[in-house]
C-alpha cells in the first residue's frame, strides 16, 4: 500500500512540473437501448414490449494518473421508456421505467495521429431504476411504482478528438450489466461528451 502511495504521488509530481493539467470535467447526451426482461411479462398479463432507444445525459469529472492511464466517476441518466398494451387483463395498461446510476471507471488512452486517442473503460455502475405501471384516467386502476437498485461492471470503448489541449470530444459505446431484476435486458449506450481540462 505504501509503495502504491509513492507511485501515485510521484506520478501527480511528474505531471505537474511537466506543466500538464491531471483534471477533468465533462458532460455529454447519449442513447440507451431499454428491451423487456422476462419480469415485465408478468405485469398484469399485458403485452408491454420495450425496444427502443432512448435519450439521456452524463456528468462526469476525472483525474489523468499517467500519459495514459486514469480514473473516471460520473452521473448517468439513462432516460425514460415506456409502452401501451390496449388489450391487456386490465384494459389500457401501461408501463414506464427510468434508470439513473453512478459509475467509477479506469481509462486506458492509446494515443494515435498526433490529435485522436482510442479509449478503453471498465468499471463499476451502481444503479437505480423505477418502474410505474399506468392506466387510463377512466380506470380503478391504483397506478403502482416499483424501485429498483442493482449493479454490476461496465465497460466501454471510445474514440476521443484533442481539439485543443484543454477541450476534447469523446463518442463511445458502453455495455452495462445490470437488468434490475429482469425489468430490462442488460442496455448498451451510445453517447457524445465533451471533455475541458482545467
Amino acid at each position: 500500500m505504501r509503495n502504491s502511495i509513492v507511485i501515485l504521488a510521484s506520478l501527480m509530481t511528474t505531471q505537474v512540473m511537466a506543466g500538464e493539467t491531471p483534471w477533468y470535467v465533462g458532460g455529454g447526451v447519449g442513447m440507451t437501448s431499454y428491451e423487456q426482461g422476462s419480469t415485465v411479462d408478468d405485469i398484469q398479463d399485458a403485452n408491454i414490449e420495450f425496444d427502443s432507444m432512448e435519450t439521456g445525459y452524463q456528468l462526469f469529472g476525472g483525474y489523468q494518473l499517467s500519459e495514459k492511464w486514469g480514473i473516471e466517476a460520473g452521473y448517468i441518466d439513462f432516460g425514460k421508456t415506456d409502452d401501451f398494451d390496449p388489450t391487456g387483463q386490465i384494459i389500457g395498461i401501461g408501463l414506464d421505467f427510468e434508470s439513473t446510476g453512478f459509475y467509477v471507471n479506469a481509462q486506458y488512452q492509446i494515443p494515435f495521429a498526433s490529435i485522436f486517442s482510442l479509449d478503453l473503460s471498465g468499471g463499476w455502475l451502481f444503479g437505480e431504476g423505477d418502474a410505474t405501471e399506468v392506466f387510463p384516467p377512466d380506470t380503478t386502476g391504483v397506478p403502482q411504482k416499483d424501485s429498483y437498485s442493482d449493479n454490476g461492471f461496465t465497460l466501454g470503448a471510445a474514440v476521443t478528438w484533442l481539439a485543443t489541449e484543454s477541450f476534447h470530444v469523446r463518442g463511445g459505446i458502453n455495455y452495462f450489466a445490470v437488468d434490475y431484476d429482469n425489468v430490462i435486458k442488460e442496455p448498451w449506450r451510445l453517447g457524445v461528451d465533451a471533455i475541458w481540462n482545467f
